[in-house]
């Protein structure tokens, strides 16, 4: 009788350098699919950002126009919005008096100029355009 000799290789151990094969291959099947992904959700997220940012600045914007007018044509309602709308955005807070007197229309916002004044200076756009600060006169 003859003798066979029969080796058994375990195929589910892979050498070191296959595992390490392996796992750039999935490092690069996740890169082709995530990294777009990423990008798009970045992109989406900003631009909703912005789009927001623009209907707050619009929402303000409505609130400030009612709360310049003096209260006569304006409907109560209409004021005690504009207040909470201004007081909602702002980032410093009005107090409760404040409120309440812009919804009563006891106070009424100055017109913007397009210059605001700080101390002795004034700062603001003319029709040649932005300006540095300047002492009042």
């Amino acid at each position: 009788m003859h003798e066979v000799n029969v080796t058994i290789r375990n195929a589910d151990k892979a050498s070191p350098k296959s595992r390490l094969d392996r796992a750039q291959q999935m490092a690069q099947v996740f890169s082709l699919f995530a990294l777009p992904l990423i990008v798009a959700v970045g992109g989406w997220w900003i631009q909703r950002s912005i789009a927001t940012a623009d209907i707050e600045q619009k929402y303000v914007e409505l609130a400030l126009s009612v709360l310049r007018e003096p209260p006569k044509g304006t409907d109560k309602s209409l004021r005690t919005w504009s207040a909470q709308t201004l007081a909602k955005y702002s980032k410093i807070p009005f107090t409760s008096e404040d409120l309440r007197r812009l919804s009563e229309g006891s106070a009424v916002l100055p017109k913007s100029s397009g210059s605001f004044t700080f101390g002795p200076f004034t700062v603001g756009a003319s029709s040649e355009g932005p300006q540095s600060p300047t002492p009042k006169k």
